[in-house]
């Protein structure tokens, strides 16, 4: 069979693949769970076709690259492959040949890339040399194609924000690796990237940062993920068309509780929120933590034993649940007052901040990157130094003692992008229209 046959009759139906660097049934990561949140909503349109196709470790010891169905799921695939080149963000030739035919045998009319971890830069160029009329979309989830530093533009050593790529400081960083193989990388993945009709970004501040690294900004436009409605909450104000705010005050027998929602990882910040809860409570002892963190495991031995003792130093007022399910969501979330965002690097557009929004839990996060355009501060929420756990901590006893921030921030928070008006703006974009988008 050749790339571009599959045997299947055409139909009018627009016919959309999401290629995903995960999935979520497999992998928690915002990311994984934007891509098929989109692809769901997308599928259930009558003139749609929509197939997600995403990545998972291989089980094979030679890393022969496979594709096979999820589950009973026939419109959902499972990619499996090894060898993947962390730095050049590639794979063999062979594996991206097979991972081309398995999307091309559905003959698509669009096929939008959530990521290229996992998949392969190099794929862009093996779908456009398939069908030059192909439309190829690509979200960037983060900085992994500017930063080798895995995504997240902080230095190696000591462990500061970076501000703008450049060979010379990436070398710095890796000192095995010299400046001109960082120039070569660089345009090498600029080059694949060229490939696609668009490239998406959810936020602003990170199309900033790759227009920076040198995309050409008419490349880029901004569309926030959606989430879906919150379901069995307090109805959400409208605040675009004014109303007035019927949420709940926070619950007693406390007088305030908090929650992180997430994965767990040093530059996760929860480290901070732990040292900073434990400087609130001995002036508040009332109050109360609740960590919901998948992969808390997979640290480091070092890291773990510092998150186990910040824990144990509050038994009774922190509790660690560990990994949740996406449907359990919402009644977590409505379990607690605050959602902390405490992370220690630049983020993308964390979705956790969309969800707290979307149940009416006000926001105290990071002030950088996109934690920083998420949350205006006084309207979702407020927002402190990053790293600065003794600042953050007279946060949670400010928001701890005045019951009335909460309540009034009910009548400011933003309704964040629904699901179904950040599909249409997506399909929209796969129909060939770009007013309206490019205003970003």
């Amino acid at each position: 069979m050749s790339l571009g046959q599959s045997g299947r009759s055409r139909t009018s139906r627009l016919r959309i693949v999401f290629v995903s660097h995960g999935h979520p049934d497999l992998s928690i990561g915002g990311g994984e769970r934007a891509a098929y949140a989109l692809f769901r909503h997308l599928r259930t349109y009558p003139d749609l076709e929509a197939t997600f196709l995403a990545w998972m470790p291989s089980e094979d010891p030679g890393g022969a690259p496979i594709v096979t169905t999820h589950s009973d799921r026939a419109d959902e695939l499972l990619f499996q492959a090894r060898g993947f080149d962390a730095f050049l963000l590639s794979y063999r030739e062979e594996t991206s040949i097979v991972l081309a035919r398995a999307i091309m045998a559905l003959e698509p009319d669009v096929v939008h890339i959530h990521h290229y971890i996992n998949i392969g830069i190099e794929l862009l160029g093996a779908l456009r040399r398939v069908r030059q009329e192909l439309k190829i979309f690509v979200t960037l989830h983060e900085y992994r194609a500017i930063c080798h530093h895995h995504g997240l533009m902080v230095k190696t050593r000591p462990a500061t924000l970076c501000e703008k790529a450049d060979d010379g400081a990436c070398a710095a960083c890796f000192p095995g690796t010299a400046a001109q193989a960082f120039a070569r990388r660089r345009l090498r993945l600029r080059h694949h990237l060229d490939q696609a009709d668009r490239l998406l970004a959810p936020s602003r501040f990170l199309r900033r940062r790759y227009v920076e690294w040198g995309i050409n900004p008419k490349r880029i436009l901004v569309i926030e993920n959606g989430v879906e409605p919150a379901i069995g909450c307090q109805p959400t104000l409208d605040r675009r068309q004014g109303g007035s705010a019927s949420a709940d005050p926070p619950r007693d027998p406390f007088p305030c509780s908090f929650g992180f929602f997430g994965q767990i990882h040093p530059f996760k910040g929860l480290h901070c929120l732990l040292q900073a809860f434990d400087r609130a409570a001995l002036d508040m002892p009332e109050i109360r933590l609740t960590i919901h963190g998948a992969n808390f495991e997979a640290n480091d031995p070092s890291y773990i034993a510092l998150i186990k003792g910040l824990i144990d130093r509050q038994p009774g007022r922190v509790r660690f649940l560990g990994p949740y399910r996406p449907e359990d969501l919402g009644s977590l979330m409505q379990a607690v007052d605050w959602v902390v965002v405490p992370s220690l690097w630049w983020e993308n557009a964390p979705l956790v901040i969309e969800e707290a929004l979307s149940h009416g839990r006000p926001v105290l996060c990071s002030a950088s990157g996109g934690m920083k355009e998420k949350v205006r501060p006084g309207r979702d929420g407020f927002q402190f130094a990053l790293g600065d756990s003794v600042a953050l901590a007279s946060l949670m006893l400010r928001v701890a003692r005045d019951r009335r921030l909460w309540q009034k921030l009910q009548t400011t928070m933003r309704n964040p992008m629904s699901m179904a008006e950040s599909a249409r703006r997506h399909l929209q974009l796969y129909q060939g229209a770009t007013t309206g988008l490019e205003k970003t």
